[in-house]
């Protein structure tokens, strides 16, 4: 199994209910591209205050490295993330994290 852990730093103009939104896009790939076995997303709620800015987080599972690069490849989640996470970043692609791990 292939966790996709990536973390997210939102700009502040955006409301909770406005990033849920851009959250779901990638939420609704599971509905287009099969290789995603399972999504989960959320705001940050550590009380160890250890976030480094990152406001929010969301977990993809794959059953390998391959199903993985298919999702990365598919012209669908690129467009998602070029058109609607990336460009409501504070910082653009360098306010996000992309952690994966086989388990």
């Amino acid at each position: 199994m292939i966790s996709h852990i990536v973390l997210l730093s939102f700009k502040s103009e955006f409301s909770e209910t406005e990033i849920k939104i851009k959250l779901d896009h990638l939420k609704n790939l599971m509905n287009i591209i099969p290789e995603i076995k399972s999504f989960t997303c959320g705001a940050n709620n550590s009380p160890e205050n250890l976030n480094k800015g990152f406001t929010h987080g969301f977990t993809m599972t794959f059953e390998n490295s391959k199903d993985r690069d298919i999702y990365l490849r598919h012209k669908d989640h690129r467009k998602i993330a070029e058109e609607i996470i990336v460009p409501a970043l504070k910082e653009g692609i360098n306010s996000a994290i992309v952690f994966d791990y086989e388990s």
